[in-house]
């Protein structure tokens, strides 16, 4: 929820990463960029912010490449790039798993089914997402599942679990 000072203490790692050459800080400071303006709705900035990360990602952070890719896969599928969407998809698919950043790559697969039309699809795997997310008290993930299951089509059938969730 603190989206601006996410955005300046990125921004500073950013600035101090292109002075001090800093091979973990510069595509850190991208990625939190970019989630920030995935929150705010700019998709676009979110695109081209994620894939600068990635295309600079340390090779002490291939650990986080499906987590980055999930992300890149949301921002684009949000814009209609649903190439870009896919080959995230792809490129992250075969990529060591971390139970915590899960539900997001779920979150991912159900974003780019609803850009695909398969809402019924997209509402189920971002309510499975949802419930996963749960089981794990990720609760920011769990109301952004269930957020977007009923964006999808099944307000009615989240609307109880996403109460709990909020409470």
């Amino acid at each position: 929820g603190h989206l601006s000072q996410a955005e300046q203490r990125s921004d500073r790692m950013r600035r101090d990463a292109a002075v001090t050459h800093d091979p973990f800080a510069g595509p850190r400071a991208e990625y939190c960029l970019g989630r920030v303006a995935l929150a705010r709705g700019k998709a676009g900035t979110a695109v081209r912010r994620l894939q600068r990360c990635l295309a600079a990602v340390s090779p002490f952070d291939q650990f986080i490449i499906r987590h980055l890719n999930s992300m890149l896969a949301r921002a684009a599928a949000t814009t209609g790039d649903l190439g870009t969407a896919r080959a995230a998809l792809e490129a992250g698919a075969e990529q060591p798993r971390m139970k915590p950043y899960e539900p997001e790559w779920e979150l991912a697969e159900a974003a780019v089914l609803a850009a695909e039309l398969r809402m019924d699809e997209a509402a189920d795997r971002a309510a499975w997402a949802a419930g996963v997310a749960a089981d794990l008290q990720e609760w920011n993930v769990v109301l952004a599942g269930y957020h977007d299951a009923a964006r999808y089509g099944a307000a009615a059938h989240v609307l109880v679990p996403m109460r709990e969730a909020a409470a």
